[in-house]
Order: structure tokens, then sequence, then C-alpha cells
């Protein structure tokens, strides 16, 4: 048998001599088989080799270096940028997909089905804000939207040094107008009414609400007395202007409106001091206004 101590190899400066012993029976010493190469010639089939290991381990980086640079195009940068737009999303409208939604592999798909989901989230959000903020019957902004955007103007107006009016409004007679004519009539006459109501608001920023029942709310943003009384006459007018029957009712053939007035730059009572203390005083208005007559606008 061959073995590694049976192999011996030798340089000499023209050649390699490779010894091989082979064991033969019969012989002491085996059989001695010894193979010589040309120096040079070993020393090129070397560079060669060495010359195809290079390029080979080059191709091999080369092609390391290309699966990465298509991972990265094709699969790490636009899982990234799809990251970056789901947390970069403000809850007021569907992220910026442009970049990597128009990809037809699988992560386009992915992109599709996120802008799909945030679509959807948004529809259902607004509905929600919607019917939270919105008084179902009259579509005017309900009693709980009115106390919130009463702060925020309130605390702008303290800011701004400017003057904020409120009015408060309430359908004449509405108890019997709908002892007379039924619920379904009267759900009918304060819808007429609510629209006209939002219609006689001419600036973006003043607002009407619903209260509750047949009473209405305006928020007037920097609003002198002389322009909150010019809104409360508007108003009035308007309702008086639908003339929708009201036969029942004692002084009179149509359905009216009364409406009380604060302004937080001129009262009776002094500085006004806080947002409730200006509704309080807008419902003083209106109390007062029922008092003296209905259908009329009375300001504190």
């Amino acid at each position: 048998p061959v073995s590694q101590d049976n192999i011996l190899i030798r340089n000499t400066p023209k050649s390699i001599i490779t010894s091989l012993v082979i064991p033969v029976p019969y012989l002491e010493n085996g059989l001695l088989l010894e193979i010589e190469q040309n120096s040079a010639v070993s020393n090129t089939l070397l560079k060669k080799l060495t010359r195809i290991l290079i390029i080979i381990t080059l191709l091999l980086l080369l092609q390391t270096i290309l699966l990465g640079l298509w991972a990265y195009t094709r699969v790490s940068r636009p899982l990234n940028e799809l990251i970056k737009a789901i947390t970069s999303w403000n809850e007021q409208e569907v992220p910026d997909f442009t970049r990597i939604k128009g990809k037809s592999d699988e992560i386009g798909k992915l992109t599709s089905t996120f802008e799909e989901l945030f679509e959807e989230i948004l529809l259902k959000n607004h509905l929600l804000r919607s019917q939270a903020i919105e008084d179902a019957l009259t579509g005017l902004y309900n009693r709980r939207y009115f106390d919130e955007i009463l702060i925020q103007e309130w605390n702008r107006h303290l800011r701004r040094q400017m003057p904020i009016a409120v009015i408060m409004a309430d359908i004449d007679y509405f108890k019997i107008y709908n002892d007379t004519y039924g619920h379904l009539q009267g759900d009918e006459c304060l819808k007429q009414v609510a629209a006209v109501c939002k219609e006689s608001l001419l600036r973006p920023g003043d607002l009407c609400f619903r209260y509750g029942g047949e009473e209405f709310t305006f928020i007037l943003p920097e609003t002198s007395l002389a322009g909150a009384l010019s809104v409360a006459q508007r108003v009035r007018e308007a309702v008086a202007e639908l003339k929708i029957p009201h036969k029942n009712r004692p002084d009179g053939d149509y359905v009216s409106m009364s409406l009380g007035l604060a302004v937080s730059e001129s009262s009776e009572n002094g500085a006004i001091e806080s947002p409730e203390e200006i509704v309080h005083l807008a419902d003083k208005a209106l109390y007062k206004a029922k008092k003296e007559g209905r259908n009329r606008v009375v300001r504190i």
C-alpha cells in the first residue's frame, strides 16, 4: 500500500522530482518510481491556476455585490420607503406611496394593499368624526362640538385680544307646534330652520350648532357687538321669511325665532371672564327676548 510516508518531493534548480516508493514482495527496498517535472512548466501551471482562482474569486465577489444591489433596489429600499411612509402617517390623508406602488412585484402588491387599507381607515375615521360632531337630524354641529369649539375660540380670543360673540336662539312656541302638527312635521321644521341659520352665516369662521331640542347656538369669532347684532337679525328675518305655518301660536301665524347674544367686549355686567359666562349671558339674553314678546333679538 502507498502512504504519505512513501512519497518524497525534492526541488532542484531545474525541476521538481517526486519519488514514490512502492512496496513489492520479494524486493527488500521495494520499487522506486521517480517523476521529474520541469520547474518552469510547473511555475507556469501554478501561475495559471492562481490567476484562475483569482478570477473565480472576483466573479464570486461581483456576483455577491450584484445580488446585494438587487436585494437593496428590489427589496430593502422599497421596504424602507414603505415603512417610512407608514410611520410618517399624519392621520389626515393617505401616506404617499407614489414611488413604490407602481411596482409589479410582491412589494408593489403589498403597497397597494396598504393604500387601500389607509383609505378605508380614513373613510371610517371621517364617518366616526362626523357622527361625533354633527347632529343627525339637522346636519349642524352638535352640543358636544359647540363646547369644544367654544374653548378653542375663547383661548384664541384671549391670545389675540379680539372680541368673540355667542348667540343663543330658540324657535318660538315649538312645543305647541309639535302638538299641533306632530313630531315628524316638527323635525321637518327643525331642518328648514337649521338650513337658513347656517346660510345666514357669511364668514367661514362663524359656526352654527344645534344646542338641543329647538335651541340653536352661534359662535362668531372676532365679532363686535354691531356685527353680532347684524348676524342675529339676519337669522331672525331668514326664519320669518320661511313662512312655516304655525296656526295655534298665540301671537301670529308663522314660525319665528327669538335670539339672545353676548359679546366679550361689551356687556352690561362688565368684563366677561370665561366661556361659561358668555354662554350664560347669551342664554340670559334669550330668556329676556322670550319674556319681552318673542321674535326679537336681545343683547346683554
